[in-house]
């Protein structure tokens, strides 16, 4: 935030129970947008995952639960209310479902602007009265692809200057190469020195595509003695069956000395330190920010040729595509990156600039700024 511009007062709001990188992002953002001197308060319902991450960075929480999923008059009335009296100028919502009741409680309040932040693929048409009304009374709504821009404008009555693109952004500083790092977390494992560490990041269940990666290194019989398998994650709360089905597949592919598990993990970046290449495996990642975390640790990237990852790998250039659902493509690129280190490590490099040019929390957090300040001041 520069000098010459006032101090937003923004309300995070959030609605949900689960604990995906969606409410991440909403528990960050606010957490950055406080940092750069913004008045932030976080709404979340109390007992979710949102509200102990909330608590935990000791950020102003403030906990609701709507009674209903849409447009829920009781709770837009009771949040008109709060807005008048902590003037707030930017409700930013992080799924579609809170829309109708924050822009009744905008309405009710007679002040706010709605901005969505929309992180999910959406085919679905939505010009129905009901979503005509809600798009039309959003003030902005910021893409995260240039892909679900596309989805917005084509099958939503949303104007086309209220909708924005913003990548996501990470901190470069603590998503960076760190060759001690790289030592430390390969000997916890038994890593030796000259073994090759393939790895995917991820919560444990089908969609994220574990298993695929199980099936393509299994295809890999010759390489085998130089190769291990790092998968990083954990399963979702209350979901469990997949994790007994990877460590059965890997028994069953005569993987088990190979495949390390290695749960859930709070430092991302010191476990991934470990990996030389890493695979993003599902079969349509709306954008994929466990990689680009990766990248910027100068790993070799190999994503899914669909969603949204194609607009952050250029196949050949900083990492390489595959189609999804295909074993035996990712067993090729696999192939070729184990055996072509100068290839491995140029991607590596590439992928890391990209990240730099890209994918900056800064420039996130600038470019966020900028659509707040325009959707303020614009006469809608």
């Amino acid at each position: 935030m520069s000098s010459e511009q006032k101090t937003l007062r923004i309300l995070e709001v959030c609605f949900s129970q689960s604990g995906g990188g969606l409410e991440l992002y909403m528990a960050n953002i606010s957490d950055q947008l406080r940092r750069v001197g913004h008045r932030v308060w976080s709404m979340a319902p109390p007992g979710s995952f949102l509200e102990t991450r909330l608590r935990r960075q000791q950020l102003d929480y403030l906990p609701l639960q709507p009674r209903l999923g849409y447009l829920d008059v009781f709770t837009a009335r009771r949040l008109a209310a709060w807005l008048r009296s902590k003037e707030v100028d930017i409700l930013h919502a992080h799924q579609s479902r809170d829309l109708s009741t924050l822009i009744l409680a905008k309405k009710l309040a007679g002040r706010g602007k709605v901005v969505f932040t929309q992180q999910m693929e959406s085919s679905r048409k939505k010009k129905d009265p009901f979503h005509h009304w809600v798009y039309r009374n959003l003030n902005g709504l910021i893409a995260i692809t240039e892909r679900i821009k596309r989805q917005v404008e084509e099958n939503t009555p949303l104007p086309p200057e209220r909708a924005f693109r913003l990548y996501y952004g990470i901190d470069l500083e603590r998503f960076r190469p760190n060759p001690p790092q790289r030592q430390r977390t390969r000997r916890q494992y038994g890593i030796a020195p000259d073994e090759l560490v393939v790895g995917i990041v991820g919560r444990l269940e089908e969609g994220k595509g574990q298993h695929l990666l199980l099936q393509a290194v299994a295809r890999l019989k010759e390489l085998l003695p130089r190769l291990r398998v790092m998968i990083i994650g954990g399963e979702t709360i209350g979901q469990s069956g997949y994790l007994d089905y990877l460590q059965r597949l890997s028994r069953e592919l005569q993987l088990e000395k190979r495949v390390i598990f290695t749960g859930f993990q709070e430092d991302v970046p010191a476990v991934a330190a470990a990996l030389d290449i890493v695979v993003l495996a599902t079969k349509k990642e709306t954008f994929g920010l466990s990689l680009i975390e990766c990248m910027a640790q100068e790993i070799a990237p190999i994503g899914t040729d669909a969603g949204g990852v194609p607009e952050i790998i250029q196949d050949g250039e900083n990492g390489l595509l595959v189609p999804p659902l295909n074993p035996d493509a990712l067993a090729a690129a696999l192939e070729r990156l184990i055996l072509d280190e100068a290839l491995r490590r140029r991607l590596a490099q590439q992928a890391r600039r990209t990240v730099e040019a890209r994918f900056d929390l800064r420039c996130h957090l600038e470019g966020l700024e900028k659509i707040f300040y325009h959707v303020l001041n614009a006469s809608s």
